[in-house]
Order: C-alpha cells, then structure tokens, then sequence
C-alpha cells in the first residue's frame, strides 16, 4: 500500500496512511466503507456526504461521553478523528480550517472548557477564530489532562 500512495496528494497521502486496519475508526465495515467511499465522490451521490457528515458528528457526541483518561485514550481519538475529519474535507463536506474547532467539540464538556480557556490565555490573538494548530491543540489537551500548568 506504501507504493501506491506514494504519488498521491499530501491530504490523500494523510488518509490513507490512517485508513490502516489497525485503525480503531477502521473496525466496523460500515465506518470503513463510508470512509473510503469519501474518496470518490464522483460513485456516490451527495446524499452520501451527508450520511457521513452526520455519522462524524454521531462520532464526535460518543468522544464527548467517553472520559480521555489517559495519553493513549487521547491518542485513540486524535487518530479516528483526524480519519474522519479528513474523510469530510475530502468529500468537500468540511474545511481544512475547521480541524481545530470540530477536534474541541468531540472533547468531552469539561475538558473542552479547560483546553479553550487555555489556549485563548496562551494564545490570545487565535481566539476569535479558534484558528489553533491541531497540534497545539493536542499538545494543551495532553498538558490539560495530565493537570499541568
């Protein structure tokens, strides 16, 4: 699989690279399916994009029930949504620049307050547009479980 993805778009590359069969998004055939079929759009009509978009926004209210009680619970979930947000920008269904905020909203409520008020105190000028990089996102939700300052 390596090979032949190795021409392909830097977003394309990304998915597939998560789309592994150890992938925790990957263990149910419908969730792979929809995923996969995201990457041609031009098989399925619109009506499929919606399904999808609203089976990650199903996804994402499961990740707000569920306690990130460790790094790897936090790292389970950055992988399977990154898999399905990049599903969705490349279905056309989101933007490259919502990553930040759609990843808050699957945080479960009491973490996703902590996080946000952390990161608009310690980056003040991204705050109106929750503009964050993914990674600095991560990196303060890690920072923010663990009880850091």
């Amino acid at each position: 699989m390596t090979i032949a993805i190795e021409g392909a778009p830097p977003l394309d590359k990304l998915l597939w690279r998560l789309l592994t069969a150890s992938s925790p998004a990957v263990r149910q055939w419908d969730g792979f399916k929809a995923l996969v079929t995201l990457q041609y759009p031009e098989i399925e009509p619109v009506e499929d994009t919606l399904e999808c978009f609203e089976e990650f926004q199903s996804c994402l209210k499961e990740t707000c029930r569920n306690e990130l009680s460790s790094v790897k619970a936090l790292g389970d979930y950055l992988h399977v949504f990154r898999i399905w947000f990049l599903g969705m920008v490349r279905g056309n269904a989101l933007e490259m620049s919502h990553q930040s905020q759609m990843f808050l909203r699957g945080l479960p409520p009491q973490v996703e307050v902590e996080v946000s008020r952390r990161l608009e105190s310690r980056y003040p000028l991204f705050r109106s547009g929750l503009l964050w990089p993914i990674e600095v996102v991560v990196r303060i939700t890690n920072i923010s479980k663990s009880g850091q300052t």
